[in-house]
């Protein structure tokens, strides 16, 4: 697998993008595996599960990349407006032990989550965001595959799935929002990684959240490939 990206950002430019995507594919899950797998499983969850947000997500982000052929919902072309997100973030960096979000080598539950919301909003707390953001990535960095396991030992395996999924997910997002390829390369690293433990699932809230993650990050290969 292709090292990682330097430290200082590596924002979109004609110069750097061809040598990225050749290398980072190299042994890599291919755009042709990514669509094959996803189109296949929520092909099969949604016969056999009630719609969901987070199956919504992945239809509405499957119409966008354009492997499904359907109109997207009105309420999927809506922003929720409620201050319900937000504040549910704010409280989460209030009860942040000295404002940390990784201890002793443990990321804080809900990180992946509520910084997604906190990066959306660009608030009061973008700086906290921000060195956030980095925090988590070179966490990701250093540790590798040994990452998706740095969480809390009482959450259980589906609940460790989900906080790591949300972290590749903000990932995703904060390399279109930023035009950073550091965070793009990092979601692809995870999604790899994560690919054995999901092969075979056809079912539950955390293959579910693999399908949201590894449509972002088509997202954001096509985005940051224009």
């Amino acid at each position: 697998m292709p090292g990682w990206c330097e430290d200082s950002k590596m924002k979109r430019n004609p110069s750097n993008l061809l040598s990225f995507f050749t290398a980072q594919f190299d042994g890599s899950l291919t755009h042709a595996d990514v669509k094959h797998f996803v189109l296949k499983k929520y092909d099969a969850i949604k016969k056999k599960e009630l719609a969901t947000g987070d199956l919504e997500m992945v239809k509405k982000n499957l119409i966008i990349l354009g492997w499904i052929d359907e109109t997207k919902p009105d309420h999927l072309q809506k922003q929720d407006q409620s201050q319900k997100p937000s504040l549910e973030a704010i409280g989460w960096v209030n009860n942040l032990e000295n404002g940390k979000i990784i201890k002793q080598g443990i990321i804080t539950k809900g990180a992946g989550h509520c910084l997604d919301i906190l990066d959306e909003i660009q608030g009061n707390l973008k700086d906290f965001t921000a060195r956030a953001l980095e925090s988590l990535l070179r966490h990701v960095e250093i540790k590798r595959k040994k990452a998706l396991q740095t969480f809390s030992q009482d959450l259980s395996a589906d609940n460790m799935f989900i906080e790591g999924l949300s972290i590749s997910i903000l990932f995703s997002r904060a390399a279109r929002r930023h035009a950073d390829l550091r965070f793009l390369n990092a979601t692809l690293k995870m999604n790899d990684w994560y690919f054995p433990k999901f092969r075979s699932k056809v079912g539950g809230k955390p293959i579910i959240y693999y399908l949201v993650a590894l449509t972002e990050q088509e997202l954001s290969v096509a985005e940051l490939l224009k």
